[in-house]
């Protein structure tokens, strides 16, 4: 509708020259955030995952999710990080082949969640393994940057990760096809400049203020 304005969330993207080469990544899929049924950190520990490495990091602030994370520590596969700051999980983003973004749908505004870490991860070069969220599945369905599941269920889970792990193993052009729509997305749409404009055009005399034309949204 015209009264609205959808706007992209934008983390400080990181200089190309700086991300890491698509066929130096590491074989591993890394998972932030919080650890609970909340974010659905359970689907890692299925046996049907046994063979794909994933790193977590994060904090487990209930006695049910600290009791999930001790599940997941005992599998050989899933290696625990601890809680990270934000400026270090920067740093090592990048040399992972995947990063996963999922919440529980429990409410509206879990399955309408785009926080952070889905447009840092497509900032750093590393394609996303999202759950169906609306706008994670836009911007991915628009860039080709990533693989969406086809549902919550865990099921849908393994499938997704196995899917993507195998065009890391056996498809290194598609994987550097993956990668190259995330920064495709990072240049052409997912930076504050072009998510201002976007309101700029709708503010009574903003035109004027900036000094440039604004687009059409």
């Amino acid at each position: 509708a015209d009264g609205f304005i959808e706007i992209f969330n934008s983390s400080h993207g990181i200089p190309e020259k700086d991300l890491v080469p698509a066929d130096e990544r590491r074989e591993r899929i890394l998972y932030s955030g919080s650890i609970g049924p909340a974010t659905l950190t359970s689907h890692l520990a299925q046996e049907s995952l046994s063979s794909v490495k994933f790193d977590i990091a994060g904090p487990a602030e209930t006695e049910e999710a600290r009791q999930m994370l001790a599940e997941l520590q005992r599998r050989p596969n899933v290696n625990y990080l601890g809680v990270l700051p934000a400026s270090e999980l920067a740093k090592t983003r990048g040399q992972y082949a995947y990063s996963l973004v999922m919440w529980n749908p429990t409410d509206i505004n879990q399955l309408y969640a785009s926080p952070n870490k889905f447009f840092e991860t497509i900032q750093a070069g590393v394609p996303p393994i999202a759950a169906p969220h609306p706008q994670c599945t836009e911007i991915i369905d628009r860039y080709k940057c990533g693989q969406v599941m086809a549902d919550w269920e865990a099921d849908s889970f393994s499938k997704a990760v196995t899917k993507a792990m195998r065009l890391f193993r056996t498809d290194r052009r598609g994987y550097s096809d993956m990668v190259a729509g995330c920064l495709k997305a990072s240049k052409t749409e997912l930076k504050w400049d072009i998510q201002f404009r976007k309101v700029v055009s709708r503010l009574p005399g903003a035109r004027a203020l900036t000094g440039q034309p604004a687009p059409a949204v």
